[in-house]
Parts: C-alpha cells; sequence; structure tokens
C-alpha cells in the first residue's frame, strides 16, 4: 500500500564490522542513494510513491575499505493498491418467502484483502435507498414485515478499506416475497462463478418454479443502458459470449411472458463480473541461503498476492552479463543448478501472472544470490 514502510536489515559474510550504503532505483530506471554508510537497517517510507515495483539495493564494505563496496544484494519491494473486483450477495433462505421472514444478506468480494461494504434496497414500488452504510460488517438483515410483499433488489457496494472511492465493484440481485399463486422466477443462475477472464461464454438461466411461459434476457452494461439480447421464444437460457466486452459489473436479467409480448409476468435481476485478478507483487523464497559454492543447485519458490492461480517464468543475470530467461511460464518452483558458473553475484527475477492472462507479466521480483 502506498505509505507503508519497508524495513530492511542487511548481513554479510566473511568481513569483520561491516558497514551498509542503501540504494533505492526508482520508477524512471535510476538509482540513488537513501541512507549513507552506516548501520545495517534501514526503513524505506513509501509515502509518495506511485504504485509499482521498486528494487531495494544495499552495498557493504569492512569498516575503514574506501573501495565503493565489496558486495551487494538487491531485493524488490512493492506498492500496490488491492481493489476489489467483484461483489457477491448471498441470502441466508432462498426465494421466495412469505412476508414476515427475515433473511440475512452475506455480501463476499474478491480481489481485495480488507474488503467493505455498504448494503442498499429497491422495496417493491420504492427507489434505491441505503440500509447500511459502509463498514466491515458483511451482514445485512431484511425484515420483510416493514414492506409490501413484491420482488424486491437488493445490493451491496463493496470496496478496500480506506478507498476514497464511492465502490470498487457492486451486487445486484432480485429477491421475490408473497408471490401470486403459480409461476415465480426466483433468481438468474449461471455455469460459471464470477469474476471470469473476458472472451469466456457464460449461460445464464432462470430460476424458476411453476412457469410455463417464454423467457427473455436482458443485459445491463457498466455506465449503460438496459438492452435484450434474446427475444421471448428463442430459448429458456442465453449464453453470453463476452468477447470485446470490457471488464467490470454487468446486471443480467430475465424476464418471464408471452412470445411477442413487451411486457413481462414476473422478472429476476442477477450480477456477474468480468476480468481477471491480475497478480500485483511476486516475490519467491530459495530453500539454501547465499552464499553457496559453484555446483549447487538451489530451488526457488515463487509467490504472488490477489491471484489465485498465478503462474512464474524465471530469469537470471549473471555478473557482467545480460538478462536470459532461464524457464518459462509454469510452475511456482524451479531448480537452478550453479554447475560451471563462476563466483560473483547473480540476479535472479521471476515474473508472475494470472494463469490464462495473455500480458508479458503481472508482476515481477528480483534478488541477488552469491556464487562463492
Amino acid at each position: 500500500m502506498p505509505g507503508a514502510t519497508f524495513a530492511l536489515a542487511a548481513s554479510s559474510t566473511s568481513c569483520t564490522s561491516p558497514q551498509y550504503e542503501f540504494w533505492l532505483k526508482r520508477a524512471n530506471g535510476t538509482w540513488g542513494l537513501e541512507q549513507g554508510w552506516g548501520g545495517g537497517s534501514f526503513a524505506w517510507d513509501s509515502a509518495g510513491f506511485a504504485t509499482g515495483a521498486y528494487q531495494l539495493g544495499v552495498w557493504a564494505r569492512r569498516a575503514g575499505a574506501t573501495n565503493p563496496y565489496d558486495a551487494y544484494g538487491i531485493t524488490t519491494g512493492t506498492v500496490s493498491i488491492d481493489s476489489c473486483i467483484s461483489a457477491s450477495l448471498a441470502p441466508s433462505v432462498a426465494a421466495p418467502q412469505i412476508r414476515g421472514v427475515t433473511v440475512s444478506l452475506t455480501a463476499s468480494s474478491s480481489g481485495c484483502a480488507s474488503p467493505q461494504y455498504e448494503f442498499w434496497l429497491r422495496a417493491p414500488g420504492g427507489s434505491w435507498k441505503i440500509v447500511q452504510p459502509y463498514s466491515s460488517t458483511a451482514t445485512w438483515s431484511l425484515n420483510t414485515s416493514l414492506y409490501a410483499a413484491g420482488n424486491f433488489q437488493v445490493g451491496v457496494w463493496a470496496r478496500r478499506a480506506a478507498s476514497p472511492r464511492a465502490y470498487d465493484s457492486f451486487y445486484v440481485r432480485s429477491y421475490s416475497v408473497s408471490p401470486k399463486a403459480g409461476c415465480v422466477v426466483s433468481g438468474v443462475s449461471a455455469n460459471a462463478t464470477s469474476p471470469v477472464a473476458v472472451a469466456s461464454t457464460v449461460t445464464f438461466a432462470p430460476i424458476q418454479a411453476g412457469c410455463s411461459h417464454q423467457y427473455r434476457f436482458w443485459l445491463l452494461p457498466p455506465g449503460g443502458a438496459w438492452r435484450s439480447v434474446q427475444a421471448y421464444g428463442v430459448g429458456s437460457s442465453w449464453a453470453w459470449n463476452t468477447k470485446g466486452y470490457a471488464p467490470g459489473s454487468y446486471e443480467v436479467g430475465v424476464w418471464e411472458g408471452l412470445t411477442g409480448s413487451s411486457t413481462y409476468q414476473s422478472f429476476a435481476i442477477t450480477t456477474f463480473a468480468l476480468g481477471v485478478s491480475t497478480c500485483t507483487s511476486a516475490r519467491f523464497t530459495s530453500n539454501v541461503a547465499s552464499p553457496q559454492a559453484s555446483g549447487a543447485t538451489v530451488t526457488f519458490t515463487g509467490a504472488a498476492s490477489r491471484c489465485g492461480s498465478a503462474q512464474f517464468a524465471y530469469w537470471v543475470l549473471k555478473p557482467g552479463g545480460s538478462w536470459v530467461k532461464a524457464r518459462d511460464y509454469g510452475a511456482a518452483g524451479w531448480s537452478w543448478s550453479t554447475s560451471g558458473l563462476a563466483a560473483g553475484t547473480y540476479q535472479v527475477g521471476a515474473w508472475a501472472r494470472q494463469a490464462g492472462s495473455t500480458a508479458s507479466y503481472d508482476a515481477y521480483f528480483i534478488s541477488t544470490y552469491q556464487i562463492a
């Protein structure tokens, strides 16, 4: 998060009374001195820095030495903002219900570590109103005895804690109370879990009981207007090919009624999000600490934040050389054989991206490793 403090502790081997100097590689690619020769601890305050990955470096030399450095090390720190890319709302009891019942609705979200929620309600014949302002509380209870029977619209806004935005994502669903006897369309189902990557195909169908009429499907894009995407009589489900659609939260509606009619007997709405979680930061650990003698095999294990199915590619920069891809995208683990490598300081890098992404990378991490 912007404003977070990165605490660094340096260490070195084979030198008595070491001194350390700390450097930072900024977004423009230039290194700048952050803390002159002295002790082995440094706290980098990231306040005012743009989001992105920064390289943090340390020079080490024995006390009293006049050379620029004896050895150096690099690690990566990432300044990022996590936002909720999707939201959802689950009732404690499925619709329809009789008037007088109290329904607990529990919100959830993806892509944000500390979400807050604001609950909205549109009662039958009414307009949207906030019923519970933003808080970390993920549950709100609808007392249906306070309202007339009918088709309620219940919504939730989700955003990361401390965000200045009105919302990051939202979710709206229908909830039927004391419907008339006969056909009841109580919801809309999808054959995939929101969110999905753009270009996926998602099939929607009405959740209904006792209905014998036809269905008409509607789509509301972010910031747009409702439009009919499948007319009455075409089918009882709609397959949405999302290729070419922008990421965001879409509302999907279904009408139940008579073929050729411009009205409905009953209806329901749900929300579906497009867009995958991108990795906002990456890192890796090694199974043996640096330094190691030439010939050792070192296994690195990558990890990434905010993406549930990360893939990793590994790179190596030898002393005085250029970056070479050591392994293309695959599993989190990679074993580096140092046989035949000259002694020196190597830089090892990992690219991370969400599985299915076509980006070169979402986030990266660089660290140094010594071959003795």
